[in-house]
């Protein structure tokens, strides 16, 4: 790795960090209208600790919820949200993943959940592959809650 790769990785993980740490706008990925769902949770969370930037809900559903529209598609996004949080199963989590690089979403955090099932390399192999094609900080995760970098501006 070249000295100027190298400060690129360094900034790109701190920038990351920070939309990960003080985000300007959150999408939740997996949105249910069900009361007591983790998407539902994280919306309360963010209502009641008054966030003050753009949620966006993207689900299954295309109703509101507590007034907000509920997008059917990643792909409906704004492009630069600064963090996702995915409250899904883990085999959606490499298309909401590829959705977020598509959008420019910086920053994701995964609440998923089958990874098990799967193998318990399979979440680091997604992340890991979206890393080396696009030049992605860094990913963690795999039998608990995971970050990873999707995009830097």
């Amino acid at each position: 790795m070249t000295t100027n790769e190298l400060a690129d990785r360094r900034r790109m993980s701190a920038l990351a960090i920070g939309a990960m740490m003080r985000p300007r706008s959150v999408a939740i990925i997996g949105m249910s209208a069900k009361a007591g769902s983790a998407g539902r949770i994280v919306l309360e969370l963010l209502i009641n600790n008054k966030f003050q930037g753009p949620i966006h809900l993207v689900g299954r559903g295309g109703a509101d919820i507590e007034g907000r529209k509920v997008l059917a598609s990643i792909d409906e996004l704004p492009e630069g949200v600064d963090l996702a949080v995915f409250t899904l199963p883990a085999a959606a989590v490499r298309e909401a993943v590829e959705g977020c690089v598509r959008r420019k979403v910086t920053t994701a955090v995964i609440f998923a959940s089958g990874f098990a099932e799967f193998g318990s390399d399979v979440l680091h192999r997604i992340l890991s592959q979206r890393r080396n094609d696009h030049r992605h900080a860094g990913a963690g995760g795999g039998s608990c809650a995971g970050q990873i970098t999707v995009a830097v501006l």
